[in-house]
């Protein structure tokens, strides 16, 4: 079945059926292919205990692409994605990658609204970025 769904490029479904057979081979091979956000974000939960390296890049060019994209949609998934980044990074890392977030994008008011809806708070003070969370 996986490789009936891999060969015609139905990632999604892909994600699903390797998870059922509990494979995390085939499974890794997914991560290039880039199913759809939310089976995306499914497959590198999954995979994040034994790929952390892997599951880290790609949760951040994810969530860079989302905040590319602008919009509350994209803003509120590439928050999710950020959280999600949290659970594999320590708070001392992850607090690094929020603050470089913000340094690139913080004339993006509606992401950082999203941030303090999930409880974290980012802002520049007397030119040092602070991160209250």
């Amino acid at each position: 079945m996986f490789s009936i769904c891999y060969e015609l490029t139905h990632y999604d479904l892909c994600v699903d059926v390797g998870m059922q057979l509990q494979d995390k081979e085939l499974l890794s091979r997914l991560i290039p292919k880039k199913p759809g956000v939310e089976s995306r974000l499914k497959l590198l939960d999954y995979l994040k205990e034994d790929m952390p390296e892997v599951v880290e890049q790609d949760l951040k060019e994810l969530a860079e692409s989302l905040i590319e994209r602008k919009g509350d949609y994209a803003y509120a998934k590439a928050v999710e994605w950020s959280f999600a980044l949290r659970k594999i990074l320590d708070d001392a890392a992850w607090g690094k990658y929020t603050k470089g977030l913000y340094e690139r994008h913080s004339r993006k008011i509606n992401l950082w609204r999203e941030f303090k809806r999930n409880g974290v708070t980012v802002k520049k003070v007397n030119g040092a970025i602070m991160l209250n969370s």
